[in-house]
């Protein structure tokens, strides 16, 4: 099946010996282009009061390189000739359109499956219906992967890139101030400097008069997550928890997590900015980014990759001596 093919919302592809002693598996949820989606459905272009805007913000807000990084830590997972397989868990659907990390029915309608922001979806009650229903497999699908693929003792890595920079303001969208969002991401200088590297391990709106870095809303295994941020801090990458983002329980995220720390699967969330991984062109001024244009580098993936790497094995070895 070929990938972004958005009739089919989510690629599963498995790599690595089928009596694997250890799955992993790698989820990519926002990093699929707007175009397979705009020539499968030309007449959702049409339906968007705000179409100039589209395609431009949907290149934006797209998860650019993260799959490309998968990619090349399943490649580097491979070559430790460890009887370990990996999964890839691709998203097929632009994450603007049809966002497969959001479950409608339990987010409030600013938060909620983007396809509603696109257009009067009113007016167009069968393309909608449509989509939701390419919206509702699609999270169905990434859902039964983790439950049914995984078991105690594998590994779930989720993840995700983001704009260099986080903007002063950001109204919520409609469908008719996309460009004003464009404008935001693509045109304004950043003003509170560049972005590190986001773990994101709990849920912000979970038991709310509670702490946020308390255990009863933590989403990801402390160990796994540890043992990745020490390579990190090995190879001078900068990084924090939970900044910019951290969890909400109406994101698919929460869920799978919480159901892998449930069956014993150690698991994290990352969000990579993407001048860590990219080149990312300046447009209008020396601090101002055009974030649809950016120019991934293969060593910067490649470096990022093999850090990420080994803080599984160093992981896998504590969980190893554990056991002994």
């Amino acid at each position: 099946m070929e990938v972004f093919n958005p009739l089919e919302p989510v690629t599963i592809q498995k790599f690595g010996p089928k009596d694997a002693q250890q799955r992993i598996m790698l989820l990519v949820p926002h990093d699929a282009p707007v175009e397979p989606f705009l020539k499968a459905y030309p007449e959702y272009e049409e339906a968007c009061p705000s179409k100039g805007a589209l395609r431009e913000l949907a290149e934006s807000q797209r998860d650019v390189g993260a799959l490309e990084l998968a990619r090349v830590l399943k490649d580097e997972i491979l070559k430790t000739r460890e009887k370990i397989q990996v999964i890839l868990c691709i998203g097929n659907t632009p994450r603007t359109i049809i966002d497969l990390n959001r479950i409608t029915n339990n987010a409030p309608k600013e938060e909620a499956n983007s396809i509603w922001y696109n257009f009067e979806f009113d007016d167009h009650p069968d393309l909608y219906a449509e989509l939701a229903d390419i919206h509702e497999r699609g999270i169905n699908i990434i859902r039964n992967s983790v439950k049914n693929m995984l078991n105690e003792g594998d590994i779930l890595i989720e993840l995700h890139t983001m704009g260099p920079y986080t903007p002063p303001t950001h109204p919520r969208p409609n469908p008719h101030n996309l460009q004003e969002i464009v404008d935001l991401w693509v045109k304004k200088v950043y003003h509170e400097g560049l972005r590190k590297i986001d773990f994101i391990t709990h849920i912000e709106d979970k038991d709310k008069d509670k702490d946020k870095d308390k255990d009863n809303n933590k989403m990801t295994n402390e160990q796994l997550t540890s043992s990745i941020e020490a390579q990190l801090h090995f190879q001078g990458y900068p990084y924090e928890r939970n900044k910019p983002y951290a969890g909400k329980s109406f994101l698919l995220s929460c869920e799978v997590a919480l159901n892998a720390i449930e069956r014993g699967i150690a698991n994290t969330v990352i969000d990579i900015p993407k001048h860590e991984i990219g080149i990312v062109p300046v447009k209008g001024g020396m601090n101002a980014f055009d974030l649809c244009k950016i120019h991934l580098e293969k060593t910067g993936i490649v470096t990022l990759a093999y850090t990420i790497l080994n803080g599984i094995l160093d992981f896998n070895a504590a969980q190893n001596s554990h056991a002994t």
